[in-house]
C-alpha cells in the first residue's frame, strides 16, 4: 500500500465541538505522539487512514491537483513512493479513496463517525 495522509479529529469533552487536522505522519511514533497530545489536554481521538490504493489513480491525483496554499510545493510521485511508511498497529478508520470522489468518501467517513458516536466508540 502506498504511504497515505492522515486525518486526526479530536472532539474536546468539556466542549463537545469536534477540530479536524490533517497530518501525513507514516511513522507509527508521530502518530503516537499525537495521540498523547489529544489525550494530555482531555481529548478524545480517532485516528483515519485516508489512502488510494490504486497507483495509477494515485498519480493522477497528484500530478492534477493545484492548491489552494500559495507557495506550497506538492510532493513529487518519486518522494511519495520512497517515503517510509510505517503500518498501523491501532485502531484506526480506513477510508479507500480508488475509484471514489471526495463526496462520496466524506461521506463513507461521516457515516462511520456517526456510527462509532452511536455505539460509544468516540
Amino acid at each position: 500500500m502506498l504511504p497515505s495522509s492522515t486525518l486526526y479529529c479530536s472532539r474536546k469533552s468539556s466542549a463537545g465541538e469536534f477540530g479536524y487536522r490533517r497530518f501525513g505522519y507514516p511513522l507509527g511514533l508521530t502518530r503516537n505522539e499525537w495521540n498523547n497530545v489529544a489525550l494530555s489536554v482531555g481529548a478524545k481521538f480517532v485516528n483515519i487512514e485516508v489512502s488510494c490504493s490504486n497507483k495509477d489513480e494515485h498519480k493522477s491525483r497528484l500530478e492534477t491537483r493545484t492548491s489552494t496554499v500559495p507557495e506550497l510545493v506538492e510532493p513529487t510521485w518519486k518522494e511519495i513512493q520512497d517515503r517510509d511508511y510505517h503500518p498501523w498497529d491501532q485502531d484506526r478508520i480506513l477510508i479507500e479513496t480508488s475509484h471514489k470522489s471526495v463526496g462520496a468518501s466524506f461521506d463513507e467517513l461521516i457515516s462511520i463517525l456517526q456510527e462509532r458516536l452511536l455505539i460509544g466508540k468516540i
